[in-house]
């Protein structure tokens, strides 16, 4: 989840989130979307970390996979800088390491692998059956339905402008968790059309299977999804590419949490097309403890 930041300009769209200035061998962000402890979003840093890695390499060689570790927070400022090495440079894969540093020690991490398309056996898990996302309501129609039971901050937030448009499969269960089972499931797609360049869909993936990810894991445990009475940071994030797609196109997450103990749980996600195809998967490893 991600709010405002007033030190540093938010993009416009998704192609303003990925343009980096080169100085020597870092890039520079321009601009970038703050949490809601006011560090940079990670789903920013992941999406600036696929840029950078991605820079002078061949266009037909798409994103496969990405580990990203996040070991201190990063402010949201002008000096954030990526600074990339390469591991491998092959025939059919690269693959690519890019950090991030608070001062002298490093911030964030992300392995990135990049392959060029080849042809091959397939298959992969059938697609759970859901109502369409034409007759879902969005965030902000949940938040006009329920605003007797949201504070003003939260309908506000829920209202925010968004580089995505999100739709709950049960909006109920999406905002007032309750002693639920640790599943759920949404549409999510970029608010904006996004052309034809995959690089740019493949980021915009990114910066989305960040977004509400995290959700599965606290609906068994918190009575609300937009409190402020636990603290939920991701620790890892991993995703996996497997098809082709638009991101401007409707993606179905179908998240589950297999575990949370320890202050640390697992939250797994299947990510198809409206046409069923499986075309990623993702693991986000968080944090959570409750306040108070």
């Amino acid at each position: 989840m991600q709010a405002p930041s007033s030190r540093m300009p938010r993009p416009d769209d998704f192609a303003a989130l990925l343009h980096l200035d080169l100085d020597g061998s870092d890039f520079i962000s321009r601009c970038g979307e703050a949490n809601l402890t006011g560090n940079a979003f990670g789903g920013q840093l992941m999406v600036q970390a696929v840029t950078a890695a991605a820079h002078g390499l061949e266009s037909q060689r798409r994103l496969r996979s990405l580990h990203a570790t996040f070991l201190k927070p990063l402010p949201l400022d002008p000096h954030l800088r990526y600074q990339v090495q390469t591991t491998l440079q092959g025939r059919s894969f690269s693959n690519l390491e890019v950090q991030s540093c608070r001062g002298q020690q490093v911030a964030f991490r992300a392995s990135l692998c990049f392959q060029t398309e080849e042809e091959g056996p397939s298959h992969q898990d059938s697609a759970p059956e859901v109502r369409d996302p034409e007759v879902l309501p969005d965030l902000a129609s949940l938040a006009d339905l329920h605003q007797d039971r949201l504070s003003e901050g939260n309908q506000r937030l829920l209202k925010a402008r968004h580089l995505y448009e999100l739709r709950p499969v049960d909006g109920e269960a999406f905002l007032f968790c309750g002693d639920r089972q640790p599943n759920m499931r949404y549409w999510i797609r970029s608010s904006q059309r996004l052309g034809d360049d995959p690089r740019l869909h493949e980021a915009a993936l990114v910066y989305m299977s960040d977004a509400w990810i995290n959700s599965a894991m606290l609906l068994p445990h918190v009575a609300t999804r937009m409190n402020r009475d636990f603290f939920a940071p991701t620790l890892t994030h991993d995703l996996w590419l497997h098809r082709s797609f638009r991101a401007d196109e409707w993606l179905l997450f179908d998240l589950h949490s297999p575990s949370l103990h320890g202050e640390t749980g697992l939250v797994n996600a299947a990510i198809y097309d409206r046409n069923g195809r499986l075309i990623a998967n993702a693991a986000q490893h968080s944090l959570f403890r409750q306040l108070g």
